[in-house]
């Protein structure tokens, strides 16, 4: 099988180009399952400061913990193995790309920079620049997946354990297996370990949080001339004029006796 498909691959380009070329179609066909996977892990990391609450409150209760945990992500639509199911169901693949690059076929009788695909750097290669050139571009991509990780890690939030850290540093493996395998396996490795770099750092970009607030939809309304106002006159108003009373004096007195005189000689 494998002989089979390295004929057909180094009949159809250059062997050291089909390597790259085959690993790449496989990581397109491959991109629906880490879309899903990165779907799932970015759904768990929504749900986060929430478990953390739930640790926090049910921590000497693990019974109960369980069953509110459960519940948490049934209600969010996802589970605990969000993101690991897709990853796994990858595995296959990954291996006939493994197989294809290590297992003996026309496709390792290549050469790359006067390299055999099928060489080993035991064999001689670290004094020719196909080695060490390749082992140091693959050491630059794992040292951006490397920080790529804390500082996912460092958004969450959630406290970074020593293990955790530790693990971190598994980041490198692929340096070490490029140094033991075929020169093809160390294409493999390096093409793969840049596409998953950039694939997952543009899916945590292109994809929404779930549970996130959708942005505001602004709807303009047709323009409103305001009333005019009436014109302030700027002089003060006129004070109005009280009409002014007649003082009771003297005279009002003589002239209320004069009418009763008046009105006794009728």
């Amino acid at each position: 099988m494998f002989h089979t498909l390295g004929a057909a691959l180094a009949a159809l380009l250059d062997p050291a180009l089909a390597v790259v070329a085959f690993t790449a179609l496989v990581r397109l066909l491959l991109h629906p399952l880490t879309r899903a996977a990165v779907r799932g892990e970015k759904a768990k990391a929504a749900l986060a400061p929430q478990l953390r609450e739930l640790t926090e409150k049910h921590r000497e209760d693990p019974v109960k913990l369980q069953e509110k945990t459960l519940a948490l992500y049934k209600d969010a639509g996802t589970s605990l193995f969000a993101g690991i199911l897709p990853m796994l169901a990858q595995a296959p693949f990954f291996m006939v790309v493994y197989q294809l690059v290590t297992t003996p076929n026309p496709l390792l009788d290549g050469t790359l920079l006067g390299v055999r695909l099928g060489d080993h750097w035991s064999d001689g290669g670290a004094g020719v620049p196909a080695f060490p050139g390749l082992l140091a571009a693959l050491a630059v991509v794992c040292l951006g997946s490397y920080l790529w990780q804390g500082r996912q890690a460092a958004r969450s939030g959630a406290p970074q354990s020593t293990l955790v850290r530790v693990l971190r540093l598994l980041a490198f493996t692929p340096v070490l297996l490029a140094a033991s395998l075929p020169l093809a396996a160390g294409l493999y490795l390096l093409t793969s370990g840049a596409w998953t770099l950039a694939e997952r750092a543009w899916l945590h970009r292109a994809l929404p949080t779930p549970g996130g607030e959708p942005e505001p939809v602004v709807v303009e309304s047709a323009a409103v001339e305001p009333k005019p106002e009436p014109p302030v006159d700027d002089e003060p108003a006129a004070p109005i004029k009280q009409p002014a009373r007649k003082p009771r004096g003297a005279s009002g007195k003589r002239g209320k006796a004069a009418a009763r005189a008046r009105a006794q000689a009728r």
